[in-house]
């Protein structure tokens, strides 16, 4: 069985839901593709939904900067 990786929560008060999940596969994806640990590959999911999901209505991908934003507030 593979290694399972438990993450504290990255964001809080989530504004609107849409385009979380997209996010979500997409960071992962791009993360493992590019040779990120399965870990850091899934923290860069979860603040690539964090990013999404503070925001209202569907969006494209956060900005650069506000995915540094959000690593910078949640890094562990």
């Amino acid at each position: 069985m593979a290694d399972v990786v438990v993450l504290g929560q990255v964001g809080r008060d989530p504004v609107d839901p849409t385009g979380g999940g997209d996010s979500c596969v997409a960071a992962l994806t791009t993360a493992v593709l590019g040779g990120a640990a399965p870990a850091d590959a899934a923290w860069a999911a979860s603040a690539a939904v964090t990013g999404t999901v503070r925001r209202l209505g569907g969006r494209p991908a956060p900005s650069p900067e506000c995915l540094a934003q959000v690593v910078r507030a949640h890094r562990r």
